[in-house]
């Protein structure tokens, strides 16, 4: 999920605008100042048990019916900080991201995952983060899981019996 997650996020910024994205800390120093994304991703990964029927589909010419079952809800957070050259064009830039960002989106094999702001868009103000220019950072909370499709066949083609009725 953390993947997917990363990899919408990237696309969302290529297309706010921003054209450098890192997804190491270690990485963004050396762009001080300059226009760039950061992704920082939570170290856990909350996962709790689930087991609920999220969709079923009927294939009439096998006669079975697959049901897709999320084992484990899964809730990730990461942090985007978007850095640029002066104050206004940094906020321009969150405001955009955040436009463009979207409820929800497919994790790549059908199922949605939940995108959820955690908190407020906030500046950064601490200097060892950023030397010139702002940036502002905001935590989004991603929820997504674990899904396994489990097959059962339908019942076969009932047919009406008729019912003999005397009449008196």
């Amino acid at each position: 999920m953390i993947p997917a997650c990363k990899s919408h996020l990237t696309s969302v910024l290529t297309s706010a605008g921003v054209t450098t994205v890192h997804a190491r800390q270690e990485d963004a120093p050396r762009h001080k100042g300059a226009q760039y994304a950061l992704l920082l991703v939570d170290d856990r990964a909350d996962m709790t048990y689930d087991g609920s029927k999220v969709g079923k589909v009927d294939n009439l010419e096998t006669m079975k019916r697959t049901y897709h079952i999320r084992r484990y809800q899964m809730t990730v957070g990461i942090t985007v900080r978007i850095a640029d050259r002066d104050d206004t064009a940094a906020y321009n830039r969150m405001s955009s991201f955040l436009g463009k960002l979207g409820r929800q989106f497919d994790d790549g094999a059908g199922y949605a995952i939940e995108v959820t702001p955690a908190g407020e868009v906030r500046p950064i103000t601490d200097t060892s983060i950023i030397t010139t220019g702002a940036a502002y950072e905001v935590e989004l909370s991603f929820a997504g899981g674990i899904y396994t499709t489990k097959e059962v066949p339908l019942i076969g083609v009932v047919e009406p019996e008729g019912e003999i009725v005397e009449e008196v």
